[in-house]
């Protein structure tokens, strides 16, 4: 947003935020039992109500289980509040996990690991 000379698509970010907190975001999910796997689709619920779907997941051997991202797409407010007083699970095949979210990368954060 800052970069010298601007950037391509620099007037659509200004109006998306001037329009206010965003209500779309994209975020990590992780789920808290290690032994089942993500593919995509599986549906992320906060509170018993339908959040979003897995867009992309995969085994995070780091993390120690089965993370993926997707869009929580509720028509609220999306910010660290949100993510921090809800009930997360993820239903994959059937079968509903007690999950974890973020809206921060959940393995290095704040790129200690990169910057070392």
């Amino acid at each position: 947003m800052y970069k010298p000379g601007g950037f391509i698509g620099k007037e659509a970010c200004e109006k998306k935020l001037a329009e206010g907190p965003l209500k779309r975001r994209l975020a990590q999910v992780r789920v808290l039992d290690p032994n089942p796997l993500l593919f995509h689709g599986e549906v992320v619920t906060r509170n018993g109500k339908n959040a979003g779907c897995v867009r992309s997941g995969s085994y995070c051997y780091t993390l120690g289980g089965a993370t993926g991202l997707f869009v929580i797409e509720t028509g609220q407010v999306v910010d660290e509040d949100y993510i921090d007083q809800g009930k997360w699970e993820i239903d994959i095949a059937g079968t509903v996990y007690p999950a974890r979210v973020s809206l921060k990368p959940m393995y290095d954060p704040t790129n200690e690991k990169i910057k070392s």
